[in-house]
């Protein structure tokens, strides 16, 4: 079970062991405790904020800015089970969306990642839609321009997965649809792991000092 702690801070636990984890997956013991699922094959983060939201509804008094939050692991095996959490929260702490993640599709130094909706607020656009599912577009260093996270996008359709045709069409990837301060991190083992995950916790630091 993942339970979220704010800027990529997550406690895991087995049946008998519970770990601080804090964004540095070299020592793949921390996400193995999680499911007992085998060695980690690919590992997914990614956080910033975004304004998105605010608009003629937003209500007086009302922070409409958004802190966005991703951790993903695949693990090997047969079935390269996929298990994460997304999360959005309201800056002045009033609304939240949850999505356990349960999928990732991942191509060079992007991937798509998503899952089933846990929990969301009223203030949140999804509503209390739990249920429903959630994609979100993330790519390492976008045309050599920095790191990118896309719209949340939400689907109704139940059988709906990251590698369903049409995927792809559903974020927006312009420019001015960007995350601020966007900190992404695509790692698998079959690139640069190490070096991945050096760099991953370099900006992690970065987050947390800022925090």
């Amino acid at each position: 079970m993942f339970i979220g702690i704010p800027f990529l801070t997550y406690l895991n636990c087995s049946e008998r062991i519970c770990t601080i984890y804090q964004g540095d997956v070299s020592d793949e013991m921390a996400a193995r405790l999680v499911r007992n699922r085998g060695p980690i094959t690919a590992k997914i983060s990614a956080s910033g904020t975004h304004s998105r939201y605010c608009g003629a509804s937003t209500q007086e008094g009302h922070d409409c800015s958004v802190q966005f939050s991703l951790v993903a692991w695949k693990f090997a095996g047969d079935e390269g089970e996929v298990h994460g959490l997304l999360e959005e929260k309201f800056n002045d702490g009033d609304g939240a969306l949850k999505v356990d993640v349960d999928c990732l599709v991942r191509k060079d130094n992007e991937a798509i990642v998503g899952g089933k909706v846990r929990e969301a607020s009223d203030r949140h656009p999804v509503g209390k839609a739990s249920g429903r599912r959630a994609y979100v577009k993330v790519v390492d260093d976008h045309d050599g321009g920095g790191d990118f996270v896309s719209n949340v996008h939400f689907d109704d359709g139940v059988a709906s997965h990251c590698g369903t045709p049409g995927m792809e069409g559903n974020f927006k990837m312009d420019e001015g649809m960007n995350v601020e301060d966007a900190r992404v991190g695509v790692c698998s083992k079959h690139g640069d792991w190490d070096g991945c995950l050096q760099k991953m916790k370099a900006e992690q630091a970065v987050v947390q000092e800022v925090s």
